[in-house]
């Protein structure tokens, strides 16, 4: 774990093909960049910086807090590892009356289904919570206070905390059962390389444009909106070493720009598609910009 001196760590996800546009996006808060690799980048900050990039980000799937990168040598044994994943301490991240889940992803010659690697984590999390405190938590896998992420790679495992509670590309304005193929952060990651940018109010059209997620997410970037508010369920907000004053006007700041940004000149858009329905749904949208 971090200490006073030690920043911490993080892993943020995104689309393949999408990592150095990512790290441009992440190179514009008080973050440091560590390393780029397939389907994210590593970088590291304090809580309330990964907060205010977590609210703003437009390309990131997942933010992970890295609780630990366990290497997983020729020679270590499957008891050694379990012993290891118990030595991390979850228990000065979160309390024992909240709720967790695990989601695990990969296989090594330990775990061969990840199914059983999320059952063995979890597992690892109850005893060190016995251990040290003598009580377990719960599990909730549907709606859990607090979703730990595992995945091995290569020969390591890493293991940390959702920060997000979910994947980042839901910006909360698709409606439920509509058909959207395109990911908000792919297109948003479509447009940027398109040369949109905020601030430059260029008229937009889009010949094929479906339930209209290239437009809006378009329109957001040359709006500037904030693109995360929803963020009630946020993991970041069950963490014990997180000030919950500083994220609150984190919060604040990035609603007044928001808003502001919404008074500002709107947008001039238009969106085509020979299917009637996607329009319908393009026009039923929860986005306070369309008009």
């Amino acid at each position: 774990m971090p200490s006073a001196e030690k920043p911490f760590s993080y892993f943020v996800s995104c689309p393949k093909g999408v990592e150095l546009l990512l790290e441009q996006e992440i190179a514009q808060f008080s973050l440091v960049l560590k390393k780029q690799t397939l389907g994210g980048v590593y970088c590291e900050g304090k809580l309330e910086d990964i907060y205010t990039f977590i609210l703003y980000t437009r390309l990131a799937n997942r933010v992970i807090l890295v609780l630990d990168s366990l290497a997983v040598t020729k020679d270590a044994s499957k008891s050694s590892l379990f012993r290891s994943l118990t030595d991390i301490p979850f228990s000065a991240c979160f309390s024992f009356d909240e709720t967790f889940s695990v989601e695990f992803r990969g296989t090594n010659r330990f775990i061969q289904h990840s199914q059983y690697g999320a059952l063995w984590i979890k597992d690892a999390i109850s005893d060190h919570f016995q251990e040290n405190l003598g009580a377990r938590p719960s599990v909730d896998k549907d709606a859990p206070d607090v979703r730990i992420f595992a995945q091995i790679k290569k020969s390591g495992l890493l293991v940390g905390i959702d920060l997000a509670n979910g994947s980042l590309h839901k910006r909360g304005y698709r409606l439920e059962g509509a058909k959207a193929p395109l990911k908000e952060n792919v297109a948003a990651a479509l447009v940027m390389r398109a040369g949109v940018k905020e601030g430059e109010l260029k008229p937009l059209i889009d010949p094929f444009c479906g339930s209209g997620t290239l437009l809006i997410e378009a329109m957001s970037i040359q709006l500037g909106l904030v693109a995360q508010l929803r963020d009630e369920s946020f993991g970041i907000h069950q963490l014990k070493m997180i000030k919950r004053g500083q994220l609150a006007e984190i919060k604040s700041r990035a609603l007044a720009k928001h808003q502001a940004s919404l008074s500002a000149p709107r947008v001039l858009a238009f969106g085509m598609d020979e299917d009637q329905n996607v329009i319908v749904q393009a026009k039923a949208l929860k986005w306070s910009v369309i008009v």
